[in-house]
């Protein structure tokens, strides 16, 4: 023994009276540096689960504890290595209220039957490996090194740290957290300089709360057990993350494989997350809800079978700078995954996001994809005015709603063939006419044509004679002037598709509805139909070639997007 343990006994006799064994053992082992152990050496004995059944001989009362913190004397005695004890049962509770330590206090595989109180005092740190506490009320404490509630721990009660400021980590990795319909771990407004570890085999019973707190690492959640059926399993609202946060497959203390198990809602609602999430191998994702709206994440890595039930995930107000493994054809999926936010509602920014995370990533084809999409949707469930039904169920889909606009050229070649076909058996059948009333010659011009007709006739002597072969006859007989346009049918088609250009073929030739019933009965039947049609299909191709040409325009310029 060395002399300052005497004299912490002395002054400790002096205080208390007559010191038990075990705290006989405490006050020697604080003023040599060393642990207080109280085990057995057996595994089953120094369980603490067991600590309600220990003796006298690993029992401490807790006022002793405090009393090495709080006396001005006493506390001279403590060095840098703290209040180190292993495997007993304190008795009574340990306020530490106010109180600035400057020294850590352990507690490793002890059973602590009442709360400890660490409100607004300041620790060189708190190890409380494998221990049974009946609670921890550290609401703004100030801790110079870690917080360890790991490896075994387990609470029956509310772990608080509201407010804390912690200068390391707080590792709650393999502990156990029990107050279910209640809160178990309240650490809103929290700042951990490192990381906050709820991995590996830590299990919540009960909400987890980090509303408000600030990360300067990571938020490790992988393997982790949250439940909180009837409410939120995890609640960090307005959380800062300047690492990552992690949900994904982890091992335990003793090298099992366990994945992240949900039961409840994870609220991450405006936080801000500077490196990603990571949200894979989540054992129960029907049973769970997953919040991001207004959020921002640097990076998503996600999978489809970890994604929550249709009306569990939240996205609405959520940026995002990229999704991890990207790639081509990933867009339908991807669609898929913002319907289960949007199960019987609908907002735009979620689709407006991940186009911009699609195209920011060179697929701008997806891109595309995703707003087409988003505007079916909008079609689907949102009431239409009889102008937006015109637009959402006809003239958008044509040109993919502003996004596909190229669209239209298949549909302009498709219309110009088919007038080409329409028009080529009006000709076949007659029913063209000129349009202008200077067409027609008088006996005084030197060379004529027939009208309907690809002959030409020529002045010799006296009389009119062919000089070219007919086609076939004429439907009225008169004479063209043969500086009159011809009828070329593909500049035809073309002239009356295309809006405000003059091709000089629909002002000099026009189909004559009263020429229908003069059509030759011998006539294939397939020009004959395509003769009465004429007349009232070349105005539908002027209208097409209106409809068209507008839907091009205000797509190619992207002033129906705006």
């Amino acid at each position: 023994m060395t002399d300052k343990a005497d004299e912490l006994l002395d002054l400790a006799k002096q205080h208390f009276g007559k010191l038990t064994q075990a705290e006989t053992k405490l006050f020697k082992a604080v003023a040599n540096s060393q642990f207080a152990n109280y085990q057995a050496g057996d595994k089953k004995k120094d369980d603490p689960a067991q600590g309600d059944q220990w003796g006298k001989p690993r029992t401490l009362q807790a006022d002793r504890i405090a009393w090495l913190c709080i006396d001005s004397h006493a506390k001279q005695f403590v060095t840098h290595k703290g209040i180190q004890i292993m495997g007993a049962k304190i008795e009574g509770e340990l306020d530490l209220l106010f109180a600035r330590l400057a020294f850590p206090i352990t507690f490793f595989s002890c059973r602590v039957l009442e709360l400890m109180d660490f409100r607004n005092g300041k620790v060189g740190g708190l190890f409380f490996d494998g221990s049974h506490i009946a609670g921890l009320d550290a609401d703004g404490l100030t801790a110079d090194a870690d917080i360890n509630l790991r490896d075994g721990f387990q609470t029956d009660g509310e772990v608080r740290l509201l407010g804390a400021n912690i200068g390391g980590n707080l590792d709650c990795a393999d502990g156990r957290f029990q107050n279910l319909k209640r809160i178990a771990i309240n650490a809103s407004g929290l700042k951990a300089e490192v990381d906050v570890n709820l991995r590996g085999g830590f299990h919540a019973e009960g909400e987890v709360r980090l509303l408000g707190a600030s990360i300067s690492g990571n938020l490790d959640c992988a393997g982790g057990r949250f439940q909180n059926p009837e409410g939120d399993a995890l609640s960090a609202d307005r959380l800062k993350v300047e690492g990552n946060i992690f949900f994904r497959g982890s091992s335990d203390r003793e090298g099992r494989e366990v994945n992240p198990i949900i039961h409840g809602k994870v609220s991450f609602v405006r936080v801000e997350v500077k490196g990603g999430i990571q949200w894979l191998d989540i054992e129960t994702p029907k049973e769970a809800a997953l919040d991001y709206r207004y959020s921002y994440i640097g990076v998503l890595v996600d999978e489809p079978d970890s994604w929550p039930a249709p009306g569990n995930l939240f996205l609405d107000g959520c940026t995002y700078e990229r999704i991890e493994g990207l790639q081509s054809g990933d867009s339908k999926l991807r669609v898929k995954w913002i319907k289960c936010s949007q199960p019987g509602s609908f907002t735009p920014q979620p689709y407006e996001q991940l186009a911009k995370v699609f195209k920011d990533t060179g697929l701008d084809h997806e891109a595309r994809d995703v707003l087409i999409a988003k505007n079916k949707q909008y079609r689907r469930l949102i009431t239409l005015s009889t102008m937006q039904k015109v637009w959402y169920h006809l003239l958008g889909p044509l040109i993919g709603f502003g996004y596909r606009p190229w669209n239209m050229f298949y549909w302009a070649a498709g219309i110009f063939t088919l007038g080409i076909l329409i028009f080529y058996g009006g000709e076949r059948a007659r029913v063209f006419s000129p349009a202008q009333y200077w067409a027609y010659a008088d006996s005084s011009s030197a060379v004529y044509s027939i009208a309907g007709a690809d002959s030409l006739l020529a002045v010799i002597g006296d009389s009119l004679q062919p000089a070219l072969t007919a086609r076939g006859k004429t439907l009225d007989g008169r004479l063209l002037r043969l500086d009159y346009p011809r009828l070329k049918l593909l500049v035809y088609s073309l002239d009356a598709f295309v809006p405000l250009v003059d091709l000089h073929q629909v002002r000099y030739w026009l189909p004559n509805i009263k020429k229908i019933p003069m059509i030759d009965p011998d006539l294939h039947p397939l020009w004959r139909v395509m003769g009465i049609i004429t007349p009232v299909y070349f105005w539908v191709h002027i209208l097409l070639g209106w409809v068209v040409t507008t839907l091009l325009v205000v797509g190619l310029t992207g002033i129906i997007r705006t």
